[in-house]
């Protein structure tokens, strides 16, 4: 699965293990493991995905035209430049943009379905 093709549920799993956070499923999404009951949902939550832009120093570029937004995650190790990675992504609007981009610089242009990895963690 190309990352430009995450959203909703696909992209909130791998924006979890972006951060190296544990979920488990819940219905059609996913929830904490410490909170199995509550929906995890980043992408459409700006109150959970906002933040985690501003803590990752993920940058979104604004483009008005048909293509969306555009962002870019450069993730370093402590203060050494250039960047370790890289991720630049587009999205229908700014926090899908971003939270593909953090995806791409963590894991690369293509990961697997959520399911299947969450079952080869098992």
């Amino acid at each position: 699965m190309q990352v430009y093709q995450l959203d909703n549920g696909d992209l909130n799993y791998w924006v979890a293990q972006s951060l190296e956070l544990r979920v488990v499923p819940l219905g059609d999404g996913w929830a904490m493991e410490a909170s199995p009951s509550t929906l995890w949902s980043p992408r459409s939550d700006w109150r959970i995905g906002g933040p985690i832009l501003h803590e990752q120093k993920v940058s979104v570029i604004y483009v008005k035209n048909a293509e969306g937004c555009k962002a870019e995650c450069h993730i370093y190790r402590s203060r050494e430049r250039p960047p370790h990675r890289v991720g630049r992504q587009w999205g229908d609007d700014p926090l899908q943009a971003g939270l593909r981009a953090l995806v791409h610089a963590v894991h690369g242009e293509e990961v697997e379905s959520p399911l299947q990895h969450f079952e080869n963690l098992l």
